[in-house]
């Protein structure tokens, strides 16, 4: 194999598995917190996520290349990462204070 096949083989696996967690992430954050904005954006998350893994495979099985799927996954990592910081305020102000 030469050095490019080795950057193809990480970047796609790579980014597959990225996907693969965050939709798991995205599922949990749907499952616990059941209130409009965590389902939507989860849903969201999901969907984009789905359409990333896919185009992944497709470049697994020999599709040209391209950045787009990369692109979709930092997008929900950021939308991620909001339902993370939203969920911890909230969760604070529901806790009683000891």
């Amino acid at each position: 194999m030469y050095w490019n096949d080795y950057i193809f083989v990480l970047s796609v696996y790579g980014g597959l598995a990225i996907a693969i967690l965050e939709i798991l992430w995205a599922i949990y954050f749907i499952w616990k917190y059941k209130n409009k904005l965590n389902t939507g954006l989860g849903f969201i998350t999901l969907l984009l996520n789905g359409l990333a893994s896919y185009m992944m495979i497709v470049m697994i099985l020999g599709a040209w290349p391209t950045i787009i799927p990369h692109l979709i996954i930092m997008l929900t990592t950021s939308i991620l990462l909001v339902l993370l910081l939203y969920s911890r305020k909230t969760n604070k102000q529901k806790r009683p204070e000891i």
